[in-house]
Formats: C-alpha cells, structure tokens, sequence
C-alpha cells in the first residue's frame, strides 16, 4: 500500500475499523465487480482488476472463518474469467444474484425477456455507438462514450417502457439500463449468502445503484465502503478501485495476523 494513502485521515479511521472486524470469529467479505475491483472499461471484455485486489481476495478466501464473495450484474462466466487468480475459495455471484452457486428462488412474476430486449434494440438504434449485452436472466443497454443528451433522453424514455414489461425490474448503472426479472437482486443474493455464513461481522464494496440496496441491508457492526460516490448506508467511501485493493489488503493482513478461531464457512 503506498504512503499517500497512510496519511489520509479517512484511511487511517477506516484501517482501524478494519483491524476490529478482522477480529471477528466468521467474517463475510463481499463485493461488486465493475468500478470496484475493476476501473469502469468502455466494454465489459475491457476491464481487468486490480492485481493486489485479487491478491488480496485469494488470501482472505483461504483463511479460517472467513468466506469471500464477489456479487456482480455481470454474466458468471465473465466473473470466473476476470477473477482466475482467486481460485475456487471465493463465491462468484452473477447477473445480479440470477446466477450463484445454490438455486435461486423464482417466486415472482414471468419475465418477458423479449419485450425488455425490443425495447432496448429500439433505444440502441436510436443511439449511435450503444449496443445491448444479453445475459443469462436479462439485458444491459450500454451508451458509454456515446452523445450525453442523445443518451439522456433515449434513457428516460426506454426506462418508464421497460418498466412495463410484464415481471421487470430496471436497474441504471454507469452508462449503462439493465433489466431483470424482478425478484432478482445483489441485496436478496447478498442475504441468502449471509444466512448461509451467518457471520459476525459482513463487509461490501460497492459502486453504484445495485449497490445500495445492499449498503441499505447493512446492520450497525458492519462495513459498508462506497467506491466514488457516498451511498446511503455505506458508512465509508473511496475514491477508486485502487483504495478498495488497498483496503482488502487490510484486511488479509489483519485477518492474518489475528486468526480467531472459528468453524469452517
């Protein structure tokens, strides 16, 4: 970890915040993917994380007491392709909670999956240079680098439409509207993995709007570190996926040095 961010006051409570829940005998560490352990790419085949992060991820995953999960809108191919380095102790989450290691409840409403894909194939042609991503449970629509008030306005239009679709729920990132059958959620997979764990102490990084409605289930012992932006709920924010390695490194570190006794996760 570099010295300029020792001297920042905001790390330095932070590290202290991390050094008491390293204590704790079952840890859940979990975090988004794209703008927190990856700078944002202007294609999702684009991004790579962090070295240290994934570094760090590998050796949290392979302490006692500790279970590590990585909970991302992205397709969990694409997750076990990005996070290789980690090797099979760390839970990989994608497409928002729709694809994880255990089966996923559908106790909602059916997602027309064709009508959220017309309705984004219309807002791309309307944009030039934005393009739709299928995934396995739903769509993204991504205008990154695209004209800013052409975007703008397409997005308006196509969200209010896309919340039509029969079982939806739309979801805007950076650059990006998704859409996903509706009981699908980073917070509902976040909380299914913490029934699993039941842990004395859980940690999320998160980034952006999916993000919040995990911070938002966060309890007072627990950690909740915003990459960018504050978000409610998250006690703490960073600017940049960087800051987010060097905290996991913390972690690994601290955790390391402690190394409570605790029942296998």
């Amino acid at each position: 970890m570099s010295d300029h961010r020792h001297q920042q006051p905001l790390f330095r409570a932070l590290a202290d915040a991390v050094v008491r829940a390293a204590s704790a005998p079952r840890l859940l560490v979990a975090s988004d993917f794209d703008g927190t352990l990856a700078p944002l790419a202007d294609r999702p085949e684009l991004a790579r994380p962090d070295p240290l992060a994934v570094e760090a991820l590998r050796r949290l995953g392979a302490l006692p007491g500790v279970c590590v999960a990585v909970i991302s809108g992205r397709p969990r191919d694409s997750l076990r392709a990005m996070l290789a380095g980690v090797g099979d102790s760390v839970v990989l989450i994608g497409s928002h909670g729709a694809e994880s290691p255990w089966s996923v409840p559908d106790d909602g409403p059916a997602f027309d999956l064709e009508a959220a894909r017309a309705i984004a194939q219309s807002a791309a042609l309307r944009v030039p240079g934005s393009w739709i991503e299928h995934k396995p449970a739903g769509i993204a629509w991504h205008f990154r680098g695209c004209d800013p008030i052409l975007a703008a306005a397409v997005l308006r239009q196509s969200a209010a439409n896309l919340s039509l679709v029969h079982g939806a729920r739309v979801l805007a990132g950076h650059d990006v509207l998704e859409c996903l059958p509706a009981h699908v959620s980073k917070a509902r997979a976040f909380a299914r993995l913490r029934d699993q764990v039941a842990p004395d102490c859980s940690v999320f990084f998160g980034d952006d709007e999916p993000d919040a409605e995990v911070f938002a289930a966060l309890s007072h012992r627990d950690i909740g570190v915003a990459v960018g932006t504050p978000r409610a709920g998250a006690g703490w924010t960073v600017p940049s996926p960087p800051h987010v390695a060097s905290i996991l490194e913390m972690f690994a570190h601290a955790r390391a040095r402690r190394m409570p006794s605790a029942g296998p996760l």
